[in-house]
C-alpha cells in the first residue's frame, strides 16, 4: 500500500492496469473479460496511471509530437510491458489528458473535447435505453429507481480526462444524484478518505448525525450487495440501504452494513447530508 518504486515494475499491477483500461474503452471500445472489476482491482492500477507516463510529454505538450517513442523508452526503464497494446493505452491517457488541459484551450491544434452529460445520453435514445436496461432502470451503485426524485447523472467509471467517452458506452454508468456526489472523480473508492473512516474536518454535529455521501458511496461501491445471509440482492435488483452495525458508533464506513429494501425496511440508518461530500 505504501509508495515504492517497486509498484511501477510490478507485473501483476501491469496486467490489472491493462484490464481496467481495456474494460472501460481506453482504445475507443470496451474489451471485457468474464471477471468483474472490484474497487480493489481499480486501486491496483492507480499508481501506474501517472507513474508510467514520461515527463517529457507533459513538459511542453504538442499535438504533433510523436509520443510513443518516449513512452516506450520510459516503460522499458520501468520494466513495464512494451507490446503495442500496452503502449497504446498509455498514449491514449496522454492524448486525452492533454486534450482536456489548459494547453488545449490555448492551442487550436489540439482537438476540442467536451465531456458528455446525461442529456447527451438521453438524446441517443437506443443507447440510453440499453444503458438503463442493463442497470435494471436503477442507479448502478445504490439501486434506487431512477426518476425525477432520485435524479440521473452520467458518470464516467474512469475519470473523463483519462479515456473520455468511448462511443460504445464502456466508460459510462448512470447514477442517482446522491451516488454521483459521493463518487467525485475517484479512480477507485478506496482512494477516498471515507474509505479509511477519516472524517477529520467534518463539523461535529454532522459526524454524529449523518452518513456523508462520500461514506455512503464507499460502502455501497465496495460491498455491492445486500449483506443479509443468503440474500445478495444487487443494485440491479433492489434499492440498497445502510444501517449502523453498532448503535453506539459513528456512521463511518466500517460501522455500516448494506441491506436491500426488503431487509432494511426501506429506511436508511440516518439522514444523509445534503451538502457535504
Amino acid at each position: 500500500m505504501l509508495s515504492s518504486p517497486a509498484r511501477l515494475s510490478d507485473a501483476g499491477r501491469h496486467e490489472q492496469f491493462r484490464r481496467v483500461f481495456l474494460r472501460h474503452g481506453a482504445l475507443g471500445y470496451g474489451i471485457a473479460d468474464n471477471v468483474g472489476l472490484t474497487e480493489a482491482d481499480r486501486l491496483e492500477a492507480v499508481p501506474l496511471v501517472f507513474g508510467l507516463i514520461p515527463e517529457v510529454v507533459f513538459r511542453d505538450p504538442d499535438p504533433q509530437r510523436l509520443v510513443k517513442t518516449p513512452i516506450r523508452e520510459h516503460l522499458k526503464r520501468v520494466g513495464a510491458p512494451l507490446d503495442d497494446q500496452f503502449v497504446s493505452i498509455v498514449k491514449k491517457l496522454v492524448d486525452h489528458y492533454c486534450s482536456s488541459s489548459e494547453y488545449a484551450l490555448r492551442d487550436p491544434r489540439w482537438p476540442r473535447m467536451r465531456k458528455l452529460q446525461i442529456r447527451d445520453l438521453r438524446a441517443r435514445i437506443p443507447q440510453y435505453r440499453k444503458q438503463l436496461d442493463g442497470q435494471g432502470g436503477r442507479c448502478a451503485v445504490c439501486g434506487v429507481e431512477l426518476d425525477d426524485i432520485s435524479g440521473e447523472q452520467l458518470d464516467h467509471c474512469i475519470p473523463w480526462r483519462l479515456v473520455g467517452d468511448p462511443p460504445d458506452g464502456s466508460n459510462w454508468q448512470v447514477l442517482c444524484d446522491l451516488c454521483n456526489r459521493g463518487k467525485h472523480d475517484w479512480f477507485s473508492s478506496v482512494l477516498s478518505r471515507h474509505s479509511w473512516n477519516w472524517l477529520y474536518g467534518t463539523p461535529v454535529v454532522e459526524i454524529a448525525t449523518t452518513i456523508a455521501p462520500g461514506t455512503r458511496y464507499v460502502v455501497l461501491s465496495q460491498r455491492g450487495e445486500c449483506e443479509n445471509e443468503g440474500c445478495r440482492a444487487a443494485p440491479a435488483d433492489s434499492h440498497l440501504l445502510l444501517s449502523k452495525v453498532l448503535g453506539t458508533g459513528l456512521p463511518v464506513a466500517d460501522n455500516l452494513t448494506v441491506a436491500c429494501a426488503m431487509h432494511a425496511g426501506d429506511k436508511e440508518a440516518s439522514a444523509v447530508s445534503p451538502t457535504r461530500p
